[in-house]
């Protein structure tokens, strides 16, 4: 139970990003445009930690995605469908800035396919 208590608060430390947030967590896409390339990549990082984005019901809900060289995610994430276009405008603005140019990405594995599992999603 001490063990469950303590990651939910973890969870709920990691939304508090600092940033004007529209309802999915991520960075206003306002703020986004005055944002760097290491607030971006903490952005992205705060994102993916947050638990919200990983909830679900049934595996339907759940995609497994990739944010961008240079970031968290790279390689693949689960996330629930609602929160894609959130990531999506992070990796766009950071595609936009050239933050990765010159960077080298991993090779990645073929990404698995998400399921739910117990409310949670997760790669296959």
């Amino acid at each position: 139970m001490r063990t469950l208590l303590g990651l939910l608060l973890f969870a709920g430390a990691c939304t508090q990003s600092g940033l004007p947030t529209t309802g999915d967590g991520a960075a206003d896409p306002g703020d986004l445009k005055s944002m760097s390339c290491n607030d971006l990549r903490k952005q992205v990082q705060t994102y993916l930690a947050d638990f919200t984005h990983q909830k679900c019901g049934t595996s339907s809900e759940c995609t497994n995605t990739t944010s961008a060289c240079g970031l968290q995610g790279v390689c693949g994430v689960a996330l629930n469908n609602s929160s894609l276009d959130g990531l999506r405008a992070l990796t766009k603005q950071w595609s936009t800035l050239g933050c990765a140019d010159g960077e080298a990405c991993p090779a990645c594995a073929p990404s698995p396919l998400a399921t739910c599992q117990m409310g949670v999603c997760v790669p296959q």
